[in-house]
């Protein structure tokens, strides 16, 4: 369990960092808004930092929204009706010999 909140946390940090080179965002402000969980607590942290708070904010938000997104996207698929190919069953001759 410890594993995978490393590998969380240090990839949380690449994309802040990533994102950071790739907008011209501060850094710091970066990498923060791309921390995972306690979405209210990383935004306190950051202004008490002297970070742009309102920035933190928006990346968290945002990615919230993707993650929601992205498990709709998953739910639906997962749950979509079967294709009328694969509802029908298997194919019957259309000639029945009794």
């Amino acid at each position: 369990m410890l594993i995978f909140v490393g590998i969380t946390l240090i990839l949380a940090c690449l994309v802040g960092f990533v994102a950071s080179w790739l907008t011209g965002l501060d850094t710091e402000v970066s990498v923060w808004g791309f921390l995972p969980g306690m979405a209210g607590t990383m935004i306190a942290l950051a202004h008490e930092r002297g970070l742009d708070s309102r920035m933190v904010a928006f990346i968290q938000i945002l990615r919230m929204l993707m993650v929601i997104g992205a498990m709709v996207c998953v739910g639906a698929v997962l749950a979509a009706p079967p294709s009328a190919a694969t509802a029908l069953g298997p194919s019957q001759p259309s000639c029945r010999c009794w």
